[in-house]
């Protein structure tokens, strides 16, 4: 039975606390950087402390989700197909550390949703997230790469402040805060280290500003690529059951794929 996560204040900071019998056993692990190799990143715990250069950032976002000091609700969301029905919980908005919308790069978020208890999501469930919101925003575009600044902690910040300023920063399911890092049956036949990225719905049903797209590797960074992932288990007709055993069968898979097997 996965152990509980609930919100809780810690020295004017909410933050998720994230338990499990091991940890409660043996203490917090080791920081590891994104590439899942032990580090010494100290966590972001303080709007003051966020540092410039992109590998810092992220070892110190990880390290703040290992520490259990990011922020992240789940709520259910509702899927149908072929006659299956299901549930699966997926983050009701950004992840979020130091009250910052992060943004961060695919390789970064695989790690954060193992601390979890999650994996990316799809397309689909991005769909589904979309259509089940309530609240959202027009996607908030911006010209930031002509100065090569996307990836910069600076539009990160002011990213988040312009999100929260059309949505807020809670009451349940958001949609539209940014792009997603998701799972693809693109990325089979993809060179190693290759990210599949969707989102920005127009409003105009599923249609989105981003396909499901594999330009990016990996360690890709700009302010639009948002935190949220779904949960690694999910209920299929009343049945729990690992994600990545939905998404391998021909019959399931539709619930949470766009894509069929993935």
């Amino acid at each position: 039975m996965r152990a509980a996560h609930w919100i809780a204040g810690l020295g004017g900071l909410a933050v998720v606390l994230l338990a499990s019998a091991a940890r409660a056993a043996g203490g917090k692990a080791p920081a590891k950087g994104p590439s899942g190799a032990p580090g010494s990143a100290p966590p972001i715990e303080d709007g003051s402390r966020w540092p410039d250069g992109l590998a810092a950032r992220e070892a110190g976002m990880l390290a703040a989700v290992q520490a259990g000091l990011a922020e992240h609700a789940w709520t259910p969301i509702q899927l149908a197909h072929g006659g299956h029905v299901g549930t699966i919980d997926v983050s009701e908005d950004d992840i979020r550390i130091a009250g910052v919308r992060v943004s961060v790069t695919a390789r970064t978020l695989a790690a954060m949703a193992r601390e979890l208890g999650g994996v990316l999501a799809t397309s689909r469930v991005a769909d589904l997230v979309y259509a089940q919101a309530v609240r959202t925003t027009a996607p908030l575009t911006h010209k930031w790469y002509l100065d090569d600044s996307m990836g910069t902690t600076r539009r990160m910040l002011e990213y988040s402040a312009e999100v929260d300023a059309k949505i807020g920063t809670g009451g349940g399911l958001a949609a539209n805060t940014g792009k997603w890092w998701v799972q693809s049956v693109r990325l089979k036949n993809a060179k190693p280290g290759t990210a599949a990225n969707y989102g920005w719905h127009t409003g105009r049903g599923n249609e989105v500003i981003q396909g499901v797209g594999i330009r990016h590797d990996d360690q890709h960074a700009d302010y639009s690529q948002k935190a949220r992932i779904m949960r690694d288990t999910m209920t299929v007709d009343g049945v729990e059951m690992p994600t990545s055993e939905v998404l391998a069968s021909s019959e399931l898979a539709g619930l949470l794929s766009s894509e069929g097997v993935i």
